[in-house]
């Protein structure tokens, strides 16, 4: 297959053939930027098309299906926006889309895009500029990988990132999956989990769940994501905050139990690559798209 894409004023989909492979969200009401559908690829018989990620469900609207999101900016709360414009108990901000810009020309192979995006505080000021790079990279076996890179400018002054909160340190690059898979399985580069791997260090973190239609009653089919940290990153390999209970949710966080300034002016660059898969969690298959990717 090959992609293609169709693009309005407030989202990029892309398409693997016929079958909608990833929706991008660029501009929206809500308080960031998001994919709101990330697709198991044409391949896949009848899960072909099936969404993996949740998008602002009940229990935490502010969570919004594959997105990056720093939970604190020196003491405003980028995190659970939803709930404290309502509240205004807190100071908190939002990341304003500026503009679109193409990094190479889109091909069969790969979709790549850029995004402006201004992190500003409640009251219009401008705390972090952020350049955002995505490519989605064309499904081959059953998988496929998304890349991101970020880059966070400090603005008016240092810039002190953190994700202290009363809950745990849950921040940065971030995937809420679909209900189906809770109480899947957890692996990262050095063990396999049946539970929780919050606070751990890896290059990479995998968690992959059961799938609903499956044909066969209790064999029923699996898909996960892997969440890559690439070794270029400041604080290499990353801690992971990934939890399976109350609900699955998985992010890399640079901030866990620390604090991660910005000087003036000055901008630190994050990359991380997701690879979606079909079926059950593979290590030499992760390892090799792991090499890929970090190659």
């Amino acid at each position: 297959m090959t992609l293609r894409t169709e693009s309005t004023d407030e989202r990029i989909r892309i398409f693997d053939g016929e079958t909608l492979l990833a929706s991008y969200r660029f501009k929206t009401w809500q308080s960031k930027p998001y994919f709101e559908h990330v697709a198991l690829p044409a391949d896949c018989g009848e899960h072909a098309g099936e969404n993996l990620v949740l998008v602002c469900p009940h229990d935490h609207v502010w969570h919004f299906g594959l997105w990056f999101a720093q939970k604190r900016v020196d003491e405003i709360n980028f995190w659970e926006v939803e709930a404290l414009r309502v509240e205004k108990s807190k100071p908190y901000g939002e990341c304003v889309h500026v503009s679109l810009f193409d990094v190479k020309p889109h091909s069969d192979k790969c979709v790549a895009f850029g995004q402006r995006i201004d992190w500003v505080s409640e009251h219009g000021e401008k705390i972090l500029e952020e350049r955002r790079t995505i490519e989605v990279h064309a499904p081959r076996d059953r998988a496929y990988r998304i890349d991101w890179t970020i880059e966070l400018k400090a603005i008016g002054q240092e810039r002190k990132l953190n994700s202290w909160g009363r809950w745990g340190h849950y921040s940065g690059l971030c995937w809420r999956p679909i209900r189906s898979l809770y109480g899947g399985d957890w692996m990262n580069a050095e063990f396999e989990y049946f539970w929780n791997v919050t606070a751990e260090r890896s290059k990479w973190c995998d968690f992959t769940g059961k799938l609903d239609r499956s044909p066969v009653f209790l064999k029923p089919e699996q898909a996960g994501m892997t969440m890559f940290d690439h070794p270029g990153n400041p604080g290499y390999p990353t801690r992971w905050y990934a939890v399976y209970e109350p609900f699955a949710f998985m992010n890399a966080n640079r901030t866990y139990n620390s604090e991660f300034p910005i000087a003036k002016d000055a901008t630190t660059t994050w990359r991380y690559g997701v690879f979606v898969h079909y079926g059950a969690a593979d290590r030499a298959r992760i390892e090799a798209e792991y090499a890929r990717y970090a190659g």
